[in-house]
């Protein structure tokens, strides 16, 4: 009895699963090319990869897909546009700045900043924050950013001659460096 009701309750979480997929395909989005997914996990097991073969993967999509392409994690649906064009129209206005999913871990710790903020109080921010990286304001710290270049360079030199090296301490560096330093 508890073998059937189990069997039962499986093909009806099966069921509702096929009708949920079924009910929230958007036709606008299925017209962008793009990998074929998998029944409910769709393309989420092509990215379980380590971070070198995740770069090459996403490499190959973008070299396949010329323009943009569209990429379904079970229910999260998302666009990757790269195109310089189509990446302008995307960050220059505040229609299509809202943050997805992926930026939801951060909101406990960053609040509503610049990063998590969208339409027109991310626009407001981003206004009020643009002056001090305007280029004539960034030509003031010339003198630090490339002595800390120098240095950086004469650390990694250490590093030639080995098959790999990890840069990320001597980048964390750097960029600590100029920050504290500008």
């Amino acid at each position: 009895m508890f073998w059937t009701l189990f069997l039962v309750a499986c093909l009806l979480v099966l069921v509702l699963l096929l009708a949920f997929d079924r009910w929230s395909k958007n036709e606008e989005f299925e017209k962008i090319p793009g990998p074929r997914g998998i029944f409910i996990f769709e393309n989420a097991l092509d990215f379980l990869m380590d971070p070198v073969k995740l770069f090459y993967y996403v490499r190959t999509l973008t070299n396949r897909y010329k323009e943009l392409f569209r990429v379904k994690l079970g229910p999260k649906k998302l666009i990757v546009v790269y195109n310089p064009e189509d990446v302008e129209v995307v960050i220059s206005g505040t229609k299509y700045n809202s943050k997805g999913f992926l930026y939801d871990f951060l909101a406990p710790w960053l609040n509503e900043g610049l990063l998590l903020s969208d339409g027109s109080k991310w626009h407001h921010r981003r206004k009020i924050l643009t002056p001090a990286f305007h280029f004539d304001v960034l030509c003031h710290f010339n003198r630090v950013l490339e002595e800390n270049s120098r240095c950086m360079v004469h650390k990694l030199e250490n590093e030639v001659g080995k098959s790999k090296t990890n840069i990320s301490s001597y980048m964390d560096e750097f960029t600590l460096r100029a920050i504290c330093e500008t």
